[in-house]
């Protein structure tokens, strides 16, 4: 896992002398987000998520929701309506992501 200690110690480093306004996760679950939350003292306003036009798992149980469609199983941990509850913004990475092998341009 981490060393939540070392963490929290360079978290605190970096606020104290003004290097980060905020902090965010990158792939983080609930579970996840509120472990880092409660460990370190600090709460995340970010998460960094993998969002495409390739790539929906993140919307695809909400949409598929109540259907036998494989995509309705929760893949995402329910990080989207977890990071809208509490106030945490959502970023896409690899947004603009193009496969060729799928014919996508």
């Amino acid at each position: 896992m981490c060393d939540f200690e070392e963490l929290k110690s360079a978290l605190t480093y970096s606020k104290e002398n003004n290097l980060v306004k905020q902090f965010g996760v990158c792939n983080m679950n609930k579970a996840y987000i509120e472990l880092f939350n409660k460990k370190t003292g600090f709460n995340f306003v970010i998460n960094q998520l993998e969002f495409s036009i390739t790539s929906t798992q993140l919307i695809d149980d909400i949409l598929n929701m109540n259907t036998n469609d494989d995509l309705a199983n929760d893949k995402s941990g329910e990080a989207l309506i977890y990071c809208h509850l509490n106030n945490i913004s959502l970023q896409a990475w690899s947004f603009l992501k193009i496969s060729l092998s799928e014919g996508i341009l």
